[in-house]
């Protein structure tokens, strides 16, 4: 992919990622690593000829200086075509090797910036091949690479702590293990120093917003569209924000922009449905999560919608019990057994059906992986479940705002 690494589409977890941030190639390097300069280093590093005699220390450091030119040129080659998880670790080698043997300053400055754009690049294949792994069902395995990527992006910051790849790449990574924090470190510093980096600002909405801080993310998806204007992630982002802090009008405003442009986007009918069960309107709802569903039977996020509104809509009519939890056993099977969101919604399934302690231990599983800020809800029907009663969502009488098209 030209790798994109925006946290929202990658195996099914939030963050644009593989299919979107790593930006294949030779932009932020092109400048210091081109034939040119590395002549220009050969020739500062080749001895300069002298008429007497050389002495016995002359004799023994011009070898090791020429080899140190050698190597770098090498690497450099090899570089231009390195596409292999091996030619990258092969350039590594070579750029630690002349960063031990070297005290020249401007070979140095040099062999940084290649061992961190070369780091980088392994770390963007690793991400790759764990994205492969993944598709097959090898998730360990994948786990494994995506720690390897992690510390590949880190080792290039290390080496270069301009290398604003890495720092979004690492960013990335960092929210995928869970660690927001220094994830939102790092697209800080990312956007201090590319601030027009469109999935830097996207990918720090999407983080803000897991983290319930939906003020920031809605500021962090604006950023976004304005550098980008209907960015579909962003005005879905940040249309999940609004509805979160009840400006429906503005949300469904961002979702009708998002079809208007891709009207077969499965992400904007499931948020227009919640949207709309938000506002009360169960029928519209169940039509945007059906259309979801066929435009993307992947997509775990539409089952997990039409098993919580066919087990917790207040009106017995659009409640089926039996459908719910085939819907929500659907959306585990997509997005895995460690999403909060959809655990909570295979509670309320079992508890839609009387199984109480089912419920209650899926709930509590829901509650370990949630954000801190996110708990009070799912501890709120803990307390039902724990007396016997399933959740029902609450009546509304609101009406969708018709000003708006569908």
């Amino acid at each position: 992919m030209s790798i994109v690494f925006r946290l929202a589409q990658l195996r099914n977890r939030s963050l644009r990622t593989r299919h979107f941030i790593y930006a294949a190639g030779w932009a932020c390097l092109l400048a210091a690593l081109t034939v040119k300069p590395i002549q220009a280093q050969q020739n500062a590093l080749r001895p300069t000829t002298v008429k007497t005699a050389p002495t016995e220390a002359s004799t023994e450091a011009a070898p090791v200086v020429r080899s140190i030119a050698r190597q770098l040129g090498d690497a450099y080659t090899l570089s231009k075509s390195a596409k292999t998880v091996d030619e990258y670790s092969s350039i590594i080698e070579t750029c630690e090797r002349v960063l031990a043997e070297t005290n020249k300053v401007d070979t140095i400055k040099y062999t940084h910036e290649l061992a961190a754009w070369s780091y980088n690049r392994r770390g963007e294949a690793y991400v790759q091949l764990a994205a492969e792994l993944f598709e097959k069902g090898e998730e360990r395995q994948a786990n494994e690479l995506d720690t390897l990527a992690l510390d590949d992006f880190t080792q290039a910051i290390g080496h270069d702590k301009t290398k604003w790849k890495a720092l979004h790449n690492r960013g990335v990574s960092l929210g995928l293990h869970g660690k927001m924090d220094e994830a939102i470190a790092d697209f800080d510093e990312l956007l201090r120093l590319k601030p027009d980096h469109v999935n830097g600002w996207y990918n720090r909405g999407e983080i803000h917003a897991q983290l319930g801080q939906f003020d920031k993310a809605i500021a962090d998806f604006s950023a976004a569209l304005k550098l980008k204007a209907n960015d579909h992630g962003s005005l879905i982002g940040r249309a999940t924000a609004q509805r979160q802090l009840g400006n429906y009008s503005e949300a469904l405003k961002d979702i009708s922009v998002a079809l208007k442009h891709q009207p077969s986007n499965a992400l904007a009918y499931c948020e227009r449905a919640e949207i709309e069960m938000s506002l009360g309107q169960w029928q519209l709802a169940a039509e945007d999560f059906r259309t979801a569903a066929k435009a993307d039977p992947e997509l775990g996020r539409a089952f997990r919608g039409v098993a919580w509104l066919m087990s917790t809509c207040p009106e017995l009519k659009f409640r089926n019990a039996k459908l719910a939890l085939e819907a929500a056993e659907k959306a585990i099977a997509l997005d895995g057994a460690t999403d909060y969101r959809t655990l909570d919604v295979l509670a309320a399934t079992q508890a839609n059906l009387g199984q109480f302690e089912d419920a209650q231990a899926n709930l509590l599983k829901a509650i370990q992986f949630a954000p801190q800020e996110l708990r009070a809800p799912l501890q709120s029907r803990m307390r039902l479940y724990a007396n016997g009663e399933p959740y029902r969502e609450p009546i509304r009488q609101a009406a969708v705002p018709g000003n708006l098209p569908r």
